[in-house]
């Protein structure tokens, strides 16, 4: 089974160098990531934001929900997760909010 992912990053930081470093980190985990540029989040002070994209199969969606939080916020509708890193641990402390969701691809 294949799926899409979007994905939705806020950093606790305006450092772009950092946002980079979780963009890294992330690409790590799934080489498959497309990011899009950062830009400051406009409800949050002091904070960058990114999405992310790209397709991923089984084995890697699985990956990535057990490895980027311990405890997350679950849609099972939309296939939609969601962590705040002040209430869980997140993959990076630097990582304030951090929303995945899956679309599964049919052939």
């Amino acid at each position: 089974m294949n799926y899409s992912l979007r994905m939705r990053v806020v950093v606790s930081s305006e450092d772009e160098s950092q946002g980079l470093s979780i963009q890294n980190e992330l690409a790590n985990l799934c080489s498959k990531l497309s990011f899009s540029p950062m830009r400051l989040e406009p409800s949050l002070e002091g904070c960058l934001e990114f999405a992310a994209s790209g397709m991923v199969e089984e084995q890697e969606r699985t990956l990535l929900v057990e490895t980027l939080d311990n405890d997350w916020d679950y849609d099972e509708e939309d296939d939609l997760y969601w962590a705040y890193g002040f209430n869980t641990k997140l993959f990076d402390q630097r990582v304030y909010y951090l929303e995945l969701e899956f679309s599964k691809i049919t052939k």
